[in-house]
């Protein structure tokens, strides 16, 4: 049997049209909102949904129904679409408006959602001569407006702003950041001065402070960084951004909490006897002192060692206390424990962070091998602390991969993790600045003294 998204990928196009539905004043918004939908011999539907821009991006979003029965389609249908009024229109005028806009936004290089690529362009017929043209207006005037969406956040809006300015060139666009601010007449002129002006207010502030950044005040350390961010943009596109954007929020979609430590993070087994809650805070305060007062935390190692017997958390705490003083013994007693503790995952995310550092192999971000459950397995209680170092191991293969695109989605993705301590999270956040300030010096040719 064909999962649903290899059957529109085969088949979908052997079933008759049964409909096409789209908002009734696309023409007038451009927004497009539109349904496909074929015919099973059984009666049911299968039908795909897209969300199209004729101003600029192209298709934004898109999803399926499959083989559903036709009552169910109906209410599905007119659930999404409630707030809209709906026309039926025939499929080569539906076809043309998703050909046509696919062909406008790759003008200023913007590519179509991966799930329209993937499985729903299945869903329509081959873009041939056999298709009926029709012209299918684009842009606004004959250029691209942006109307920036509600789930468009800052990095995403000034990533289609700098594309927009690369590919349509400036003065050559138009950027509406409020619905509410699209004029009822029409534009008298398009120009971007004020942004062409701000771009080159930034890199003044970037050239002027990152010389000195060891010696900068608390507000022109905010000043830099404002200008790292926005001048950072210019190194991103928006495409790949949204790839990466998906991929890890798709990684860190996990439940944790803050409670008492699962018996798992010590090395053992549910069911097993638990620690003494003493145990726990010792376990604590060694990771709190391995760096501030490394001798204190030695010897809390050392009677924790006695107290916990052989267990994972005992190695895993003693490389904490060499990774900083002793990184040579580290590596050595690394390489020893996770092959002893293969599946333990603080070790083990330990020595995959520490392979990336060392080797800096060009490794494929993508590959399922780093997500959650490859080093969390079967696990329903995660702890906070858990989360984070697979947090700091993610962090170590985007520095690795060296990927603006990459780098700023996963910043984004820290920025909306409001269950990090700010302590935690400031150390991610500031690896990232720190990044993104080395890309920006090396884009601007400037060098920290």
């Amino acid at each position: 049997m064909l999962s649903p998204e290899n059957y529109i990928r085969t088949k979908a196009r052997s079933l008759p049209i049964y409909e096409c539905l789209v908002n009734s004043d696309w023409e007038e918004s451009k927004t497009v909102l539109l349904i496909i939908a074929r015919k099973h011999n059984t009666g049911n539907i299968t039908a795909c949904y897209y969300m199209v821009d004729l101003m600029c991006l192209g298709v934004k979003d898109t999803n399926y129904m499959f083989n559903i029965s036709h009552s169910d389609y109906q209410s599905k249908a007119a659930e999404m679409y409630e707030e809209l009024e709906l026309e039926k229109i025939d499929y080569t005028l539906a076809h043309n408006i998703v050909y046509a806009s696919l062909e406008y936004a790759d003008e200023f290089g913007f590519k179509p959602h991966k799930d329209f690529t993937s499985v729903t362009r299945f869903m329509l017929e081959e873009d041939t001569d056999e298709v009926e043209m029709i012209e299918i207006e684009c842009g606004h005037n004959g250029i691209p407006l942006y109307l920036r969406g509600p789930y468009d956040n800052d990095a995403r809006a000034n990533q289609i702003v700098n594309q927009l300015k690369k590919t349509a060139g400036p003065g050559k666009y138009i950027y509406i950041e409020h619905e509410e601010d699209f004029p009822e007449d029409d534009f008298d002129q398009i120009d971007d001065d004020t942004l062409v002006q701000e771009s080159e207010e930034k890199k003044n502030d970037f050239l002027n402070l990152y010389p000195r950044f060891d010696k900068l005040k608390a507000g022109e350390l905010l000043q830099l960084t404002d200008a790292t961010n926005f001048i950072f943009e210019e190194l991103t596109d928006p495409n790949s951004y949204d790839e990466y954007y998906d991929f890890f929020a798709g990684l860190l979609e996990v439940e944790f909490d803050d409670g008492p430590l699962p018996v798992e993070i010590f090395g053992l087994e549910p069911g097993d006897e638990f620690l003494a809650d003493s145990l726990e805070d010792s376990f604590y305060e060694i990771l709190y002192l391995a760096e501030k007062k490394p001798k204190k935390a030695r010897k809390l190692w050392e009677l924790y060692k006695v107290q916990t017997g052989d267990i994972a958390s005992v190695y895993y705490l003693e490389l904490m206390l060499l990774i900083e003083k002793e990184p040579e013994v580290f590596a050595e007693k690394l390489t020893k424990y996770y092959q002893r503790f293969p599946k333990f995952p603080l070790i083990k995310l330990l020595f995959f962070s520490n392979k990336l550092r060392s080797d800096c192999e060009d490794v494929v971000i993508q590959d399922n091998f780093y997500s959650f459950d490859y080093f969390y397995p079967k696990r329903t209680n995660i702890h906070l602390l858990e989360i984070f170092n697979y947090m700091v191991f993610l962090l170590t293969l985007v520095l690795n991969q060296n990927k603006p695109s990459q780098l700023d989605a996963f910043y984004d993705i820290l920025n909306e993790m409001e269950e990090i301590p700010e302590k935690q999270m400031s150390i991610l956040i500031m690896a990232i600045m720190l990044a993104k300030m080395e890309a920006v010096a090396e884009y601007l040719n400037v060098d920290y003294k």
